[in-house]
């Protein structure tokens, strides 16, 4: 189910980064979100949903970032809608694991013998939720040990169709 309610995108990212700022603590990992340089827009969406979204994204950083590294999540006004980017130095991924990387079940080759307590459905999950918003998702890398970066866009206004009846 989805709620449509009013969302500050800021004070969601704040939250996120409030609840993982302990296990980067423990990693060792740089977690930071900088106050964006102009006003973003509140956006109609479900809360539960976008904050899920940043969740998994920051959550995936810091999890495949190593010691010492650091993880940045940035929001920006865009085509009237809100853009979440989280860049990190971590582990990065091969561009043919990019392609694939929000498929069900699908864990980048570079990390399937680590981290084995991933499901896969993290990156999956959040894609369906922004593309049932309207909006867009992507991940980009330099290559291995390159880092990475996902975003997400999401539009000012989400209607969410109904989900189809039971028959």
């Amino acid at each position: 189910r989805y709620a449509d309610a009013t969302v500050d995108c800021v004070a969601v990212l704040a939250g996120v980064v409030d609840e993982l700022h302990t296990r980067a603590e423990e990693k060792h990992v740089a977690l930071n979100a900088p106050t964006p340089p102009s006003r973003i827009p509140t956006i109609t969406a479900d809360p539960d949903k976008v904050r899920h979204i940043m969740y998994n994204l920051m959550d995936n950083a810091i999890r495949y970032t190593p010691a010492g590294g650091h993880v940045t999540a940035t929001l920006a006004a865009r085509d009237r809608g809100v853009t979440c980017t989280i860049h990190d130095n971590g582990v990065g991924f091969l561009a043919e694991d990019g392609a694939r990387l929000f498929e069900k079940f699908y864990r980048g080759t570079n990390v399937r013998s680590s981290h084995v307590d991933g499901t896969g459905l993290g990156l999956f999950m959040a894609k369906k939720f922004v593309e049932r918003h309207g909006g867009r998702i992507w991940a980009k890398s330099a290559g291995i040990g390159k880092g990475s970066e996902f975003g997400f866009w999401l539009p000012p206004r989400v209607i969410v169709p109904a989900a189809p009846a039971a028959s």
